[in-house]
């Protein structure tokens, strides 16, 4: 199964940038209702995943009391605490399926390494069962 075929491209992906306060990611992850996005740094290139779980314990380390406190910090001084690699567009199936056991998505990079979307749990799954004649619900 060719990755393409799979990929949300990055256009269509909710991203958060490393220069966003730590408010801005809170807010941009409240409003998609994501447990997750992929970071990116001023070229493209994908640099980390943030959750949810990585805010709030930075948060509760530096004993926020209000939203001002995240105005003050870059998002990028946030630890991540998952370490999700990324993939190339030439990756095959077994190894993106491997990945895909530790994360609800992946993302993908180009043959220069910037970032171009994301391969999610769920259409691998969805494109794995249409492949075998089973519908999905």
């Amino acid at each position: 199964m060719n990755l393409l075929n799979v990929f949300t491209p990055k256009s269509e992906v909710i991203c958060l940038l490393n220069t966003y306060t730590l408010r801005q990611a809170m807010e941009k992850m409240e409003q998609q209702r994501y447990t997750g996005l992929p970071m990116l740094d001023s070229s493209g290139r994908y640099v980390g995943t943030v959750t949810e779980g990585d805010l709030l314990w930075y948060c509760k380390a530096h004993a926020f009391t209000s939203l001002r406190d995240a105005e003050k910090v870059s998002i990028a001084e946030v630890p991540l605490h998952i370490q999700t690699a990324s993939v190339s567009v030439s990756t095959p199936t077994d190894q993106l399926i491997d990945a895909l056991l530790h994360s609800h998505f992946v993302p993908v990079e180009d043959d220069r390494g910037c970032f171009i979307g994301i391969v999610t749990r769920k259409k691998l799954i969805t494109a794995v069962l249409a492949q075998n004649g089973i519908q999905s619900i």
